[in-house]
């Protein structure tokens, strides 16, 4: 009796837990109904859980943390993460994808492109993306694979870059995937970015810029129509760039992936600098387009502050931290020297 008992309430919880819908393969979220109580999602699977005694759950901060008066319930985290549920605001037949934070983009139909789909044609040419992937192109620089290929790294939130003539380091990434589909740990998500989506210089806000698209990596063929979509829509504009907002965009999406690479344009640097000290995890920057010029200081500096790493197509160069104020490291032919606001070249 007793064992039946327990078998019955075994069965009520599973239920009870396979009712929530993770909106995220891996994450935590708040519960609708209770703000003492949240969820697990591990492998798309849902665990439902409480605070200790005298604690609340707070989404902001992803744990239990003590509230001095009662606080209402938070909206359904469905609400919250997934923008199409309001409906599909996409055009000529695109397909809407959720983005985090009640955002959204599209994945257009043929002959379609836009942040909604709205325009008719095929937006930026993606010739140079195409013969790269397709393998009738193998005239490009091949930093991401040779990085990857030295680094033993998994669970990869990977950050692209795709404004311009960052085509050749994106399809890279893609191909990389493509034939490391066997080792299951390796990118775990994507996050594509073009600085805008083709706003206006004017109108790009720091933390806001948007031309933001992500994706889970289970799906190649989902992936690499977002990268498309991505590239379609916008190419940067100007010469800075909205790297740090991505970055932020990711680690929200993916919170369990524990290596972060971000493939950055080297001839950029990041608009949203500012924006780093949100940045709680080390990031490993790989440099795409490094030329006499040297690596850009400040990629230098995004590596470097945030106890991450910078690779190029030759070299890693890891603990950056450790070298002391006014000593000099060498990159490539460039030398760099340390200051107290970051490296500078020599």
């Amino acid at each position: 009796m007793l064992l039946s008992s327990l078998f019955i309430i075994f069965i009520v919880a599973v239920s009870t837990r396979a009712i929530f819908i993770c909106p995220r393969p891996n994450g935590f979220f708040s519960d609708a109904s209770s703000s003492k109580k949240f969820y697990h999602c591990f492998n798309s699977i849902s665990y439902h859980k409480s605070c200790p005694s005298g604690l609340s759950w707070s989404q902001t901060q992803q744990r239990c943390v003590f509230i001095s008066s009662p606080i209402e319930p938070v909206k359904p985290v469905e609400e919250i993460l997934n923008g199409c549920s309001k409906g599909n605001p996409c055009e000529n037949g695109g397909s809407c994808e959720p983005s985090g934070n009640d955002d959204l983009f599209c994945l257009c139909t043929e002959n379609y492109y836009g942040s909604r789909c709205e325009h008719v044609g095929e937006g930026a040419d993606l010739s140079v993306l195409e013969s790269i992937i397709s393998g009738n192109n193998n005239n490009y620089e091949h930093v991401v694979e040779n990085v990857l290929s030295r680094n033993n790294w998994t669970d990869i939130l990977a950050v692209v870059d795709v404004t311009g003539s960052m085509q050749p380091c994106a399809a890279a990434v893609y191909k990389w995937m493509k034939l490391s589909q066997d080792k299951t740990k390796n990118i775990r998500y994507y996050v594509f970015f073009n600085d805008g989506d083709d706003k206006l210089n004017s109108a790009k806000k720091i933390g806001s810029t948007g031309g933001i698209y992500s994706m889970a990596a289970n799906n190649l063929n989902k992936v690499l129509a977002t990268m498309q979509s991505a590239m379609k829509n916008g190419n940067g504009g100007d010469i800075p760039e909205n790297d740090i907002e991505a970055i932020l965009h990711g680690i929200e999406m993916c919170p369990t992936c524990t290596d972060i690479i971000h493939i950055a344009d080297n001839k950029a640097t990041p608009r949203d600098l500012n924006l780093l000290n949100r940045v709680t995890k080390p990031i490993k920057v790989l440099t795409c387009q490094v030329d006499v010029a040297g690596v850009n200081p400040q990629l230098l500096n995004v590596a470097d502050k945030t106890n991450g790493s910078l690779h190029t197509l030759d070299e890693d160069v890891f603990n950056l931290s450790a070298i002391p104020v006014g000593e000099k490291i060498t990159i490539g032919r460039r030398t760099y020297r340390r200051t107290s606001s970051g490296f500078v070249v020599v």
